[in-house]
């Protein structure tokens, strides 16, 4: 089975993206939605997917 792919997240009161992943909330640099943030969105899942699944 494939592993889903966490979606983008917003946090509203401090204007920031996160991502959750393996039970942890991970805040990115730079507001929501900027390049930045979303370069460390794309880095954090890339790296996520590449560890092998854990039963």
């Amino acid at each position: 089975m494939p592993k889903r792919i966490p979606k983008y997240g917003r946090h509203r009161a401090r204007n920031k993206g996160n991502v959750t992943l393996n039970g942890k909330t991970h805040y990115l640099p730079g507001d929501y939605d900027s390049d930045q943030s979303r370069a460390e969105y794309d880095r954090l899942i890339s790296e996520n997917l590449a560890k092998p699944k854990t039963p």
